[in-house]
């Protein structure tokens, strides 16, 4: 992609790359079509990929009634249900998939040519082979292998990675499944501006993207007269940003899938393919792709869900003995002296409890005198657990010196604090390529430009502690409503 092209459409940087419209790029990947039409089942606007579908001008379109066109659908079913997919024949005589979707009073159907080597075995029996194979997985990391095994077998694409988001929707590759002679990106992390804010949006929303061929002319979207944007965020034949495609094009992959997977409610990461050859898809296959989404993230959090169950059973235990322990002593104590204590429950280098300023500590923990801005940090919060790994950087070196990570939880008494602490944690961070590095200079100035290079970069992460695990505050979270019974 030469400057002249980067100039030619609206600057992006990496302040307002969050912002870039791709749910609605006006137009569609050369493999579909895409028609819209009104309630009165008027065309309203059509990809010029329809148009030849038709075998005609796309400006013979506008006007025209939807059925002309569809001449066995009955567009009175196809608006009183709400999902809609067949395999129909055109008018022109070509057979096709089409699936319906909605955009305010808009319908629009994806159209995908028939292609009889999709169909040789349905969706449902697709999908029920893959929850087969899911079964007697018992761990999430047992889950991750097998999962990207699996779906490279159904799927048949070249190379499949488990992309898991952290807190900070920074990416890491913990399971892959592919050819030898493609480069692994396994345990190797990913910037969040390689997945901005946008795509993730759009990624919760329709669970399923493919990309065809990263090198193939977009369809263009031709209305009838001005009209808005056309939404197409749960478009299967959507296209997609120049920037992505460049960065696929920079590793070397001609065609892509990504799958979204939930924990729960929770965007967990995703399946992301890829091809080193073009691909072709159909609307068959988005079925199929839709329910390896469903289906893993309903195993994931099953296994989430038996994890925290034995994670409560323990905390609940530790927190139980801990505090029945001789009777005769304090509260204070039975946290931070007895054989069992709060350093039980939650790993950490040091513990205290904080009450009118005054604290009683065990292990490692920062002086009564760098006490004063680690409270005053953590009454800011209304939250009842509160967590930190980088305090070097919101404190400064004289707290960060005994501490660079704190977890807290408020006793019954007003600023009363029961903390755990956490040293520096330096450790080596492996990311794929230089994650600092997303622009390139041009003679138009600074433009976001997808990195050249994924080989491996590493660096040194330091002035953070361990960072305190879910499971850790919800140990918290138990630890305090015990203490308040």
């Amino acid at each position: 992609m030469n400057d002249d092209v980067i100039a030619s459409r609206e600057p992006l940087d990496t302040t307002n790359c969050d912002d870039e419209p791709i749910h609605v790029p006006g137009s569609v990947q050369p493999f579909g079509a895409l028609v819209s039409f009104d309630k009165n089942g008027r065309i309203l606007r059509a990809s010029e990929s329809f148009a030849a579908l038709c075998g005609c001008p796309v400006n013979f379109l506008f006007g025209k009634n939807i059925q002309e066109f569809f001449p066995k659908v009955s567009f009175a079913e196809v608006f009183e249900k709400e999902s809609f997919y067949a395999v129909v024949d055109l008018a022109s005589g070509e057979k096709v998939e089409v699936l319906k979707h909605c955009a305010g009073e808009e319908v629009y159907l994806d159209v995908v040519p028939y292609d009889d080597r999709h169909h040789s075995r349905s969706a449902e029996k697709r999908i029920h082979d893959f929850e087969k194979s899911l079964e007697n997985i018992e761990s999430i990391e047992n889950f991750a292998e097998r999962l990207v095994q699996i779906v490279r077998h159904h799927c048949q694409i070249d190379r499949v990675k488990l992309y898991r988001f952290d807190e900070n929707w920074d990416g890491e590759i913990i399971a892959e499944s592919k050819l030898d002679e493609m480069p692994s990106y396994l345990a190797l992390r990913f910037p969040k501006s390689d997945i901005p804010q946008q795509a993730r949006r759009l990624y919760q929303l329709n669970k399923v993207r493919v990309i065809a061929n990263v090198d193939a002319p977009q369809s263009r979207i031709v209305d009838a007269q001005p009209m808005g944007a056309l939404d197409l965020s749960s478009s299967f034949v959507r296209s997609v940003s120049e920037i992505h495609l460049q960065y696929l094009r920079n590793m070397e992959v001609q065609a892509s899938m990504s799958i979204s997977l939930f924990e729960g409610e929770r965007f967990w990461g995703l399946l992301a393919c890829h091809n080193r050859t073009a691909l072709r898809f159909s609307l068959s296959d988005e079925a199929f792709y839709e329910g390896i989404s469903q289906l893993a993230s309903k195993k994931l959090t099953e296994l989430n869900d038996a994890l925290l169950a034995r994670h409560r059973q323990n905390d609940q235990k530790v927190i139980a003995e801990m505090l029945s322990s001789n009777r005769a002593r304090t509260l204070d104590e039975k946290l931070l002296e007895g054989e069992l204590s709060v350093l039980d429950l939650i790993p950490a280098n040091g513990a205290a409890i904080v009450r009118g300023g005054r604290m009683q500590k065990r292990g490692i923990a920062p002086a009564e005198t760098a006490l004063p801005p680690i409270l005053h940090l953590l009454e800011q919060s209304q939250a009842e657990v509160i967590a930190f790994d980088d305090l070097l950087e919101r404190l400064g070196e004289d707290v960060a010196f005994f501490a660079c990570g704190v977890l807290a939880i408020r006793l019954p008494e007003r600023n009363n604090w029961l903390l755990w602490f956490r040293v520096e944690a330096i450790k080596e961070v492996a990311w794929a390529g230089d994650p600092y590095k997303p622009e390139r200079e041009t003679k138009f100035g600074d433009r976001l430009y997808p990195r050249t290079s994924f080989e491996l970069w590493k660096e040194k992460s330091r002035g953070r502690s361990k960072p305190w695990t879910a499971f850790e505050k919800l140990a918290a979270q138990y630890l305090a409503e015990a203490v308040k019974a």
